[in-house]
């Protein structure tokens, strides 16, 4: 965090807004501020909503923008239980996605041997909905 106490010091914010991964917030930004006993609010993005910052102690308003996963139905407990074989844990939020991006390009290939222009030709026109443990999505540009 070297630099950063000028930075509060010269600009003397009201906020700080930070974007970053959850090991730079959880262990760096929020331990940083509570050691100096700064409670400024801070805005982020999804880092902010792991579970290890809801399991920290309350000091400070924190503002984020996370999408709400329903992590109920057969699709989603299917990914969850074969997530947790292989990994022995809950995904997390990027695995939802990732899993979601890759279903949807297997879908909208199918058995096609497409690649390169054709590929890109045959995303771009995916006109179907589709279901991911996301929930659902329909793609029109």
């Amino acid at each position: 965090m070297a630099g950063f106490p000028d930075i509060l010091r010269a600009y003397s914010p009201d906020a700080i807004a930070f974007f970053g991964y959850y090991e730079s917030v959880g262990h760096v930004l929020l331990d940083y501020l509570d050691d100096q006993g700064i409670s400024l609010p801070v805005f982020g993005g999804d880092a902010f909503g792991e579970e290890e910052i809801f399991s920290r102690p309350i000091t400070r308003n924190i503002f984020f923008s996370y999408p709400h996963i329903e992590k109920t139905g057969e699709l989603v407990d299917a990914f969850m239980a074969a997530f947790n074989r292989l990994y022995g844990s809950e995904p997390e939020l990027n695995s939802y996605f990732g899993f979601d991006s890759l279903g949807f390009l297997v879908k909208m290939l199918g058995n096609s041997k497409a690649d390169g222009a054709e590929l890109k030709e045959v995303i771009d026109n995916a006109d179907d909905f589709y279901v991911g443990v996301t929930g659902p999505k329909v793609f029109t540009e």
